[in-house]
């Protein structure tokens, strides 16, 4: 399997860099002081051949670690498997993982002697989790064990819903991917490098960026971390219409502020605020979406690159999946 090309410009398609390259100017860990620090402890950990529990909100580059650690490893030239566990029911994540012949078929076997990459490993099925233990315990197969997640694991443990002994062996080592809004000296490139990106994608002439817009996507705290400048910057390419783009990112920034208001005065930490504001950007963009969809769903799933289930999930956290399909957008 291969990767898709992920959040950061010079990562390419087999998880590998463009070019050689240096600690100053990598294109995952390069960019800030908090990135250059994540991966002198990246390649540390890729020497070794224990698992990895990668850490961060939504949208913050999680998978783009993952491969990193991959390419940074003795492993680079094996492949690089990838299985997401929230979008696919129990017993399919099960067979997709393991297959359906004693363990000799599946995703665990293809990635044999090179990286799995479990995402969102919280969401795994209790029998897919018991069957990692087994993996992890030596059980005949030995792709080493890449696993993301943005949940509370802590508090999944605590209530049962995902297995101590398995998190235990996941979380040898631990690296935790700070969220955009903390390391805003990445944003520059980052928006260079999509806006090439997309240009040559869509074959569209690259937008030219004006003071105002640079500023505005600085100033902006981005819930939706990476993912978020991403698509915001893949729709200025499309559109080239500067203008309504800043439009979108003033709303969603009014939507964070009613999200805090909402909040405000309540016992709630940095953490949690910043829950609510990504919630509400989060809901915003479903509701964009299902616009553009004429409300259908499975559409907007595609568009927004999520599975049908986890668009459903979305709905449903953001309190939308009992509203109109055609319920058009309040900001005010």
């Amino acid at each position: 399997m291969v990767l898709a090309l992920l959040h950061y410009p010079g990562v390419i398609a087999n998880g590998m860099s463009n070019g050689t390259f240096s600690e100053g100017d990598d294109p995952v860990f390069g960019a800030s002081a908090r990135m250059r620090d994540l991966g002198a402890t990246a390649r540390r950990i890729a020497a070794l051949a224990t698992p990895v529990l990668v850490r961060g909100e939504s949208g913050v580059g999680k998978e783009v670690v993952a491969a990193a650690i991959h390419r940074f490893s003795d492993r680079a030239t094996v492949k690089f498997v990838k299985i997401a566990c929230s979008s696919l029911p129990a017993h399919l994540l099960e067979a997709e993982l393991f297959g359906d012949n004693g363990g000799r078929t599946g995703k665990v076997k293809e990635a044999e002697g090179g990286t799995l990459f479990l995402d969102e490993v919280g969401d795994a099925s209790p029998a897919a989790q018991a069957r990692l233990v087994n993996v992890l315990d030596g059980g005949g197969l030995n792709p080493r064990l890449i696993a993301a997640t943005s949940a509370d694991m802590y508090g999944l443990v605590a209530t049962g819903r995902f297995r101590g002994d398995l998190y235990e062996r996941l979380a040898v080592a631990t690296l935790d991917v700070p969220p955009l809004r903390e390391r805003r000296e990445e944003i520059d490139g980052l928006v260079h490098g999509f806006l090439e990106r997309f240009s040559r994608e869509f074959h569209r002439p690259r937008p030219t960026m004006s003071d105002a817009m640079a500023e505005l996507l600085r100033s902006y705290d981005w819930p939706g971390n990476v993912r978020e400048l991403e698509n915001i910057v893949k729709r200025w390419v499309v559109l080239d219409m500067e203008e309504q783009v800043q439009e979108e990112i003033e709303a969603r920034r009014e939507a964070a502020r009613r999200a805090f208001r909402a909040v405000n005065g309540r016992s709630l930490g940095l953490r949690d605020i910043a829950r609510q504001a990504a919630r509400e950007a989060e809901r915003i963009a479903l509701q964009d979406a299902l616009n553009r969809c004429n409300g259908n769903r499975a559409a907007a799933a595609r568009q927004l690159k999520v599975s049908y289930k986890t668009l459903l999930q979305k709905l449903a956290e953001t309190g939308l999946s009992d509203a109109p399909r055609l319920r058009r957008l309040v900001t005010d």
